[in-house]
């Protein structure tokens, strides 16, 4: 085996053992000089394998959950999803969506339309870019950096975002707001629309989905969007206690 590679499961499963190590704990234990352990870990991190916790501390990082989880597939989500939307569009009286990504393209995999009078049509969300639409917004802040890399590659930055317009910089601060808020509000560039999205977690906690309510700014206020967002993060947690159980 190469050197290299044996070096670094060495450093991984010293760091499985315990929260958290330290740069010359990590050396002592793997038997390797600072410097040495010092540079394998700063490639680790960089491919998100290892966090620096600061002081010097280390720690795994969510990489490797990634790469041992089971995928799950967009059939899954939306049947785990079907049922719980429809309560969730009827008791809420609105069009609830799910969505994902899928290669660099938001895609709507499941919709429950609204029984009101004045209805937001599902022709009219799937239009919607990633900036655009509170789903989206919430799956770009959950997204691996190398997908979010790829992600701007395709669509550049955000144009349509009022706090994240054409700027690296303040469109990261928005998506750390979502990740700190836990939801996403958007509204349609006329005014004629206003959504909402929170995050669907799969077992591990990793985001898979996104869960969306839909509906015409008239019957929008900040009442309507606490009562929304209550029902959505309700309805995320079944969908995701539905994915626990898929073998």
């Amino acid at each position: 085996m190469i050197q290299v590679v044996k070096r670094v499961f060495k450093i991984i499963e010293e760091l499985r053992k315990e929260e958290s190590l330290s740069l010359r704990d990590l050396s002592a234990r793997v038997g390797l000089n600072k410097t040495t352990v010092h540079n394998i870990v700063k490639s680790l991190i960089d491919l998100d394998v290892i966090v620096n916790k600061g002081n010097g501390v280390y720690a795994l990082g969510s990489a490797l959950e990634r790469l041992g989880a089971r995928r799950i597939s967009a059939v899954e989500i939306a049947s785990a999803a079907s049922t719980i939307i429809e309560s969730a569009s009827e008791q809420a009286g609105e069009t609830v969506i799910v969505a994902i990504i899928k290669g660099v393209e938001l895609v709507v995999i499941a919709e429950c339309e609204s029984r009101q009078a004045v209805v937001v049509r599902p022709e009219t969300y799937r239009k919607g870019l990633f900036y655009e639409w509170a789903t989206g917004r919430v799956l770009l802040a959950h997204v691996p950096p190398e997908t979010l890399e790829k992600l701007l590659e395709t669509h550049g930055l955000p144009t349509t975002w009022l706090e994240a317009n054409n700027s690296r910089e303040r469109m990261e601060a928005a998506l750390e707001r979502v990740r700190r808020d836990g939801y996403a509000t958007s509204s349609a560039a006329n005014g004629s629309t206003r959504n909402l999205a929170v995050p669907v977690r799969a077992p591990d906690g990793t985001v898979v989905a996104a869960l969306g309510i839909v509906l015409p700014s008239s019957r929008w206020d900040s009442k309507r969007l606490e009562e929304v967002r209550n029902k959505l993060v309700q309805s995320a947690s079944q969908i995701s206690a539905r994915l626990l159980s898929i073998p």
